[in-house]
């Protein structure tokens, strides 16, 4: 189990960075997904035996994770220029390469089965988190509407939430379809790909609403809101066929995101202007450990379940392949 050792390795140097360097919290909320979040979550994406050469690359790349976690760190630790910009290259190849395994696992499967698409789409979301961050380590350098913080805040929005929303997502599908082939009532279907199909173009309504101003923002973060609700919901409705602990996490897991939502609106309207909602990381101290407890709990209950990916070898799908969700 790499993933876990590589994430204990990371939370340790996680804390000493944050004690030795004086970043902010943006920063610091974007190390732990850097360092702690996407170790564990691509091990539990990959699952070992690997089924195929695209998750093959997808191994080789996430067990060399941790120094390039420590090069994204330093770009962090950097004032802004050229060093800050030579370390973020290295982070920015390390989340392409990701990418780039995603693409090849849509590949062989022919664009097939929802839960995959999911994680695939976390890898690909991964990528452009990474191309954000770049661009916020350039000194002097605007990407159209956005200064260097709002990409930095926008390098902390896809590795996090987007990342971690697509694969957790996934794994529910796979979960699901493990329950369906043990002979259990056949899970909703459709609401699952409603769930999933607004997932995955979650992030990318909230990217391009960032160009049309803040009313657009704000639908964007209803949405978001909309998608913790009902994912808790769901999850608060299903966790009595789980194990205790895992069930107990779950339960966390919604308390933390209803906390999530609640504080979020009423920060916005404390401030009058609901476009605070969906930048809770960004607001010391209480956002970030928010954001912190729900991501730690939903990874590791997630994590607890065991479910199993599908096997997508090329051949297989040219004779029909496994069945869908």
């Amino acid at each position: 189990m790499p993933g876990r050792w590589i994430a204990g390795a990371g939370f340790f140097l996680w804390l000493l960075w944050k004690i030795y360097f004086p970043v902010g919290w943006v920063e610091f909320s974007l190390g732990f997904s850097l360092f702690v979040l996407i170790p564990l979550l691509l091990e539990e994406a990959l699952k070992r035996p690997l089924k195929n050469q695209a998750e093959e690359w997808l191994w080789q790349v996430f067990i060399c994770s941790l120094p390039f976690s420590v090069a994204g760190a330093l770009s962090l630790s950097q004032p802004l220029g050229w060093q800050a910009s030579i370390w973020g290259f290295i982070w920015m190849v390390f989340t392409l390469c990701l990418a780039v395994g995603g693409l090849w696992r849509v590949y062989i499967r022919s664009g097939r089965y929802t839960e995959e698409i999911c994680i695939d789409a976390g890898f690909l979301y991964l990528g452009i988190g990474g191309v954000c961050f770049f661009f916020s380590r350039l000194s002097g350098l605007g990407i159209g509407p956005f200064s260097q913080r709002e990409m930095l805040v926008l390098a902390l929005f896809f590795h996090g939430a987007a990342f971690l929303l697509s694969l957790i997502t996934g794994f529910f599908g796979r979960y699901l379809l493990d329950v369906n082939q043990e002979g259990s009532p056949r899970p909703l279907k459709g609401m699952y790909t409603v769930f999933a199909r607004v997932v995955l173009v979650g992030p990318l309504i909230g990217l391009f609403s960032l160009w049309y101003g803040v009313n657009t923002f704000i639908m964007t973060s209803i949405l978001y809101a909309f998608l913790i609700a009902w994912m808790c919901l769901w999850w608060f409705w299903i966790s009595v066929e789980f194990k205790p602990w895992v069930w107990v996490s779950i339960i966390l897991t919604a308390l933390f995101g209803f906390t999530i939502i609640g504080g979020a609106f009423f920060q916005g309207w404390m401030v009058e202007s609901l476009s605070s909602v969906g930048l809770m990381a960004s607001i010391p101290t209480y956002g970030f450990l928010c954001a912190f407890f729900f991501s730690w709990i939903v990874v590791f209950a997630w994590r607890g379940l065991h479910a199993n990916g599908r096997s997508f070898e090329e051949k297989a799908l040219r004779g029909g392949g496994d069945r869908e969700l």
